[in-house]
C-alpha cells in the first residue's frame, strides 16, 4: 500500500473514530504503524539472558545483589525474592523485597562473601567516567568488578551484560566504554566462564562474536555468567 492510499485510509478511520466516540471525547491524529514482527532489542536480550541464568544458577531465597540494572528488570526480579540493589544516585522509590543502597560500586559498604549472586546489566561500562555524578576514576570498572568479587561467596555467580565490539575497544567519553572480548575476559580473571552470548544491533538478534561485524566506536552487547571458584 503506497503512502497516499495509507494516508487516505487513515483519515477515513480517524473520521470514523471521531464519530464513534462523540463530541465529548477529544480524538486527534497520532498515526503509528507498528505492524509486522515484534522488534527485538538489546534490552529484551539481556533481561531474558539474565532471567534464564538466575533461574538455572540461583536458588530461590539466595542472597542477591544488583548493581545498576534497569529498574523494570529489578521490579520483576524483586517479585521472585529479596534483593539488595546499589545505585550511585539516590533514589526514593524502592520495590517490594528490595533493600536499596546509595553507594559507589567501587566502594561497596557490604561484608566479604555476603551474596550468592551479583547481577549487573549494562552498567559497568559507565563506572568512573562521571556521567552519573560519581568521581572521575578511569579504572572505575576494574575496581568495581574487584568489589563484586569481594562480596560474592565462593561458588557464587556473577551475571552481567556490557558493551562489546568485535573491531576493538573504544571510549565514548563520558558516556561509556566499549570493550573488546579480551578486555571483558581480563575483568573476569580468576572466575570460571559458565555461559556467554552476544547481541548484534545490526542484525537485531543473537550472534556469534565473529558475526557481530561491529562498526568501530559503536557497541553491541555481551552477556555472561561467571562463577567464583569454590
Amino acid at each position: 500500500m503506497n503512502a497516499k492510499i495509507l494516508t487516505a485510509e487513515f483519515q477515513r478511520q480517524l473520521e470514523g473514530a471521531k464519530q464513534h466516540f462523540g463530541p465529548d471525547v477529544l480524538v486527534f491524529e497520532d498515526c503509528i504503524d507498528q505492524k509486522g514482527a515484534h522488534p527485538e532489542d538489546y534490552r529484551n536480550f539481556e533481561t531474558g539472558f539474565a532471567a534464564a541464568a538466575i533461574d538455572r544458577r540461583v536458588a530461590p531465597g539466595a542472597r542477591m545483589l544488583d548493581i545498576g540494572s534497569n529498574r523494570l528488570f529489578i521490579a520483576g526480579l524483586s517479585a521472585r525474592q529479596r534483593i539488595t540493589t546499589v545505585d550511585v544516585r539516590p533514589r526514593a522509590f524502592k520495590c517490594t523485597n528490595e533493600e536499596l543502597l546509595s553507594a559507589d560500586s567501587k566502594k561497596l559498604p557490604l561484608p566479604d562473601s555476603s551474596f550468592d549472586a551479583v547481577v549487573s546489566l549494562n552498567a559497568i561500562e559507565h563506572f568512573g567516567l562521571g556521567r552519573y555524578g560519581e568521581e572521575l576514576d578511569l579504572d572505575g570498572d576494574r575496581k568495581a568488578f574487584a568489589e563484586w568479587r569481594r562480596v560474592l561467596r565462593p561458588g557464587g555467580h556473577i551475571i552481567f551484560s556490557t558493551t562489546v565490539n568485535s573491531a576493538g575497544p573504544a571510549v565514548a567519553f563520558n558516556a561509556h566504554r566499549v570493550y573488546s572480548l579480551a578486555q571483558i575476559h581480563a575483568l573476569c580473571a580468576g572466575f570460571t566462564p559458565v555461559e556467554e552470548a552476544f547481541f548484534s544491533h545490526h542484525f537485531g538478534a543473537c550472534a556469534t562474536l565473529a558475526d557481530l561485524k561491529s562498526t568501530p566506536g559503536k557497541w553491541d552487547l555481551y552477556a555472561g555468567v561467571w562463577q567464583r571458584p569454590a
